[in-house]
């Protein structure tokens, strides 16, 4: 074989090997191994006025797209609005079905800092709304995420 031919095919083979391990890489890399999402927001109003504080969670139902378990949570923002995130900031929730809690909180609420001797004083924050919203087993509130962009608008009442 000549020299030349030689060269190329040692290229070749060179440029194949580095086309490999970089598609390795990239498919190594990524969102391989989380579940489908879509984005999810809405308002949270409580007796026709809007929550000014809290958190609302999407709780997914095993065995209608919920399989992985991977619940999102969203802060209430001070209009009542709220976006989720299950791995990343607003990335949304998984697909499929989820019970919807809620925690509606004390605006003004601050987590404690620690003290010199690493220990924390920390009290709960006062519940504002409904307790049937809290618990996954009491809420009334049911949603299916749908691939796309998802709007969930919750009222509460008594």
């Amino acid at each position: 074989m000549a020299p030349f031919a030689i060269l190329r095919t040692r290229h070749a083979l060179t440029a194949g090997v580095c086309l490999a391990v970089t598609a390795a890489m990239v498919g190594c890399s990524g969102d391989a191994g989380k579940p489908p999402l879509a984005r999810v927001s809405g308002t949270v109003s409580y007796k026709g006025k809007p929550v000014e504080s809290g958190r609302v969670v999407f709780t997914p139902v095993v065995g209608k797209g919920g399989d992985t378990g991977q619940s999102a949570s969203g802060m209430i923002g001070p209009d009542g609005s709220y976006s989720l995130t299950t791995f990343e900031e607003n990335d949304g929730a998984i697909l499929g079905e989820h019970v919807v809690t809620v925690d509606v909180t004390e605006k003004d609420f601050k987590s404690p800092e620690p003290k010199a001797d690493g220990t924390i004083d920390y009290t709960m924050p006062k519940q504002l709304g409904p307790k049937k919203y809290t618990q996954v087993e009491s809420s009334p509130l049911r949603t299916t995420v749908k691939e796309g962009s998802n709007t969930f608008n919750i009222e509460m009442t008594d």
